[in-house]
């Protein structure tokens, strides 16, 4: 028996959804689809993130060895999902933690430097919605130059525009060098040192 039978079957005898488990692992439904049927294979922190989903070890999930079977504990469906931490450049490799409702659809990226608005200085983690539109006053996060950083979105007169909190500083007109990469929708930072 593959192992790729193995999270099947044990999914369909737990009643999770492929669905469910794509949304506690951060990946889509189709991805975990694939590999339920043999169609992809995951990389090994996704086995990981699997096997833990499923409430089992890794090792029993890859070997199927009977004695491997230790249920880790009875799987539930948290309120948490993992998120693809992102940088200019894309995909980093790793994963933060968000609420579930932040899963699907969505990207973290860490700021590294203030970036004019308060509610996201140095330090913040950022769950960003690419599928969404922005709306006048949604804050949002864009590359400028290879540069991320936040910013306040506004249309005025049929123009959109970035924004910082500072009034002083000038608007930046929306344009095809700027990539407005979605609405930030969650952000995680530390209040106190």
């Amino acid at each position: 028996m593959h192992w790729y039978e193995r999270a099947r079957d044990l999914a369909a005898q737990l009643k999770i959804s492929h669905e469910a488990i794509a949304e506690k692992i951060g990946r889509g439904r189709s991805t975990v689809s694939g590999w339920m049927s043999g169609d992809r294979e995951p990389k090994l922190e996704e086995i990981e993130m699997l096997s833990k989903a499923l409430g089992v070890s890794s090792r029993w999930l890859l070997f199927g060895d009977p004695s491997d079977y230790q249920p880790i504990s009875t799987p539930t469906i948290t309120n948490e999902v993992h998120v693809a931490l992102w940088g200019a450049e894309g995909p980093t490799g790793e994963m933060v933690t968000a609420p579930s409702e932040f899963g699907i659809g969505t990207r973290a990226y860490f700021i590294e430097k203030d970036s004019g608005c308060d509610v996201a200085p140095a330090g913040t983690t950022i769950i960003v919605d690419t599928k969404i539109m922005p709306i006048t006053k949604d804050y949002v996060l864009a590359n400028i130059k290879g540069e991320l950083s936040v910013f306040k979105y506004l249309e005025v007169a049929g123009k959109k525009f970035l924004g910082v909190d500072d009034q002083r500083v000038p608007l930046i007109e929306v344009n095809i060098d700027i990539d407005l990469i979605g609405v930030v929708v969650f952000l995680s930072r530390k209040i106190r040192n």
